[in-house]
């Protein structure tokens, strides 16, 4: 029997050991790959492990190395917040390294190591982690404005972590912006970002632009929580000219899209040179404004007006006054929203029995659309039924009246309706009264048998009375003719006085027909009328009563003036 030696036994044994180690080793399945990142973004390494067993695991251990600066690597801690591992078994054992916030300072190679048991068995490939900047889609760009003209400067992403990462716009050294907010160091009303959350863009607007708004524009972006230059735009250049002519500057201090009746602006106006000194009017087609105040004799004006349904479509002008030649700027039209302004016609309406008349409900308002209501003594009107006597019914802005039926007794019925006007300022009223006409004299008298009898005969006079009652009558009427003939004279050249004088006094309207006892009076030629007045009651101004006195203070005369 052949015996082996105790070299040949070791041998032996070192080879099984090897064996069994070599069938037993981990490997890997998926090593860490090289990744693109954006700052402020994250970024995930992988390193998975094969033929580890589920109950072994415990004996295991994965680290993970980076190395960033130089060729020396050097072990991640794990803090949760910056850096996150993450591991799980399924066949494989997995894992998986998370890096939070990327930044410039987290470029470099990456690679997992494996332990078991404390001795360490192998490492992975190193993977590259490449970090940049958010990608500007667009950026600002040199520009050449006039006073008075809007500037834009863009600043807009693609892929950028608003959450993560903040926006800011400098002038010069300045910051004067913080994501979509102005700061106080610029004019707010003039500079505007109006981008929106989420969407990237992050363009600088400077409307009406002064000369002192020249300078150098970048758009950086920066760390929230640790506060730190992630990158930066190209430098942009703005300068602002003046204009050849030197114009007044004039705005708004509190714009808006529209006012409503009521509201005050205030308005400014500067002149560029200082010898010029500036008006500032209210005007509407070119005209000033009655009653609305007019500065001049400032170098800058600043004023506040109370708007009024009157104001809507109104211009605010400035003049500056110079030595050569006056130069305006206007703001405007002004959008003034008020209220309906209402009138109905007529305002008075009489009816009689079967007669139908309308009243006509208008109004004008800002915005235009008006909604119409009608009432009846306060009460909404209810179409299908009467009032009364009276057959009332709507038609949007028109009221129809019917009167169904003669009043008892013939007396006067009368009743109010209201125009009411809404739209979305609010609402105004009008009234129009409506009534039955009055018509003079009593009942027509009815006859009956006794009526029908034949009147007694009042005895007849002697020859004598008869021959006497006929001198009596000549008498009266000569008196009476006569007494008629001077009451004509004296009439006469009164109103032809009163004509004269009126000629006279308006030249240029339509002359007047005088009617005097349905006789048609002319004007007359005579010019004496030094104490010729004329009183008018209120009526129609087609037919107007007149009463002319005479320069005696004689009783007055009514006549009848109709225009020709």
């Amino acid at each position: 029997m052949m015996t082996l030696g105790s070299g040949t036994l070791l041998l032996y044994l070192a080879f099984f050991i090897s064996i069994s180690t070599a069938f037993g080793k981990p490997s890997f399945t998926k090593e860490p790959q090289d990744v693109k990142a954006i700052e402020g973004t994250t970024t995930e390494f992988h390193c998975d492990v094969d033929d580890i067993q589920a109950g072994d695991t415990e004996n295991f251990n994965v680290v993970w190395q980076m190395n960033t600066t130089s060729n020396n690597y050097m072990y991640i801690h794990i803090d949760n917040v910056k850096y996150m591992y993450n591991q799980s078994y399924s066949g494989e054992w997995h894992h998986s390294l998370r890096i939070n916030y990327v930044s410039l300072s987290d470029k470099g190679h990456y690679k997992c190591l494996v332990y078991k048991s404390g001795e360490f068995i192998m490492w992975s490939r190193a993977a590259r982690l490449d970090v940049g900047p958010p990608p500007f889609r667009e950026q600002p760009r040199d520009q050449i404005a006039v006073e008075g003209d809007a500037v834009v400067l863009p600043c807009r992403f693609d892929n950028l972590n608003e959450e993560k990462l903040e926006v800011h716009w400098m002038k010069g050294v300045y910051a004067i912006s913080h994501q979509y907010d102005i700061l106080h160091i610029v004019p707010q009303a003039r500079y505007v970002i109006p981008g929106d959350k989420g969407s990237g863009r992050f363009d600088l607007e400077i409307h009406e632009v002064v000369v002192e708004d020249s300078d150098v524009f970048t758009c950086v972006v920066y760390r929230q929580q640790q506060p730190h230059l992630v990158t930066h735009s190209v430098q942009a250049t703005v300068l602002v000219l003046q204009p050849k002519t030197e114009q007044p500057t004039c705005r708004i201090m509190n714009p808006e899209k529209s006012y409503t009746a009521g509201d005050v602006i205030a308005t400014a106006c500067m002149a560029r040179e200082k010898s010029m000194t500036v008006s500032l009017s209210w005007l509407r087609n070119d005209e000033v404004i009655s009653g609305t105040p007019v500065r001049s004799g400032f170098s800058d004006i600043l004023d506040h007006w109370i708007l009024s349904a009157s104001d809507n479509g109104a211009v605010i002008t400035c003049v500056a006054e110079g030595r050569q030649e006056d130069r305006l700027c206007t703001i405007g039209p002004v959008e003034v929203l008020y209220p309906p302004i209402v009138a109905v016609a007529p305002r008075m309406l009489r009816t009689q029995v079967g007669e139908t008349k309308t009243v006509t409900c208008s109004a004008r308002s800002n915005p235009k659309e008006i909604q119409y209501q009608w009432l009846i003594d306060g009460q909404p009107l209810r179409e299908g039924l009467t009032h009364g006597i009276f057959d009332v019914k709507s038609l949007h802005n028109v009221l129809i009246i019917t009167q169904i039926s003669a009043p008892d007794n013939n007396q006067t019925v009368t009743f109010t309706s209201t125009c009411h006007a809404t739209n979305v300022v609010g609402s105004s009223t009008a009234n129009v009264t409506i009534a039955t006409k009055v018509y003079g004299g009593g009942q027509t008298a009815t006859t009956t048998p006794e009526d029908t009898k034949p009147a007694e005969q009042p005895p007849k006079k002697s020859q004598s009375s008869q021959v006497c009652d006929n001198g009596v009558t000549l008498s009266l009427t000569v008196v009476i003719a006569c007494l008629t003939f001077l009451v004509g004279v004296i009439l006469s050249t009164t109103i032809h006085r009163c004509l004269a004088y009126y000629r006279r006094k308006n030249k240029g309207l339509p002359n007047f027909y005088i009617r005097h006892n349905n006789e048609l009076e002319r004007e007359g030629a005579s010019t004496d009328t030094a104490d010729c007045r004329r009183k008018e009651s209120a009526g129609n101004t087609e037919d107007r009563n007149m009463v002319y006195y005479g320069k005696h203070n004689a009783e007055p005369v009514t006549i009848k003036a109709y225009k020709k």
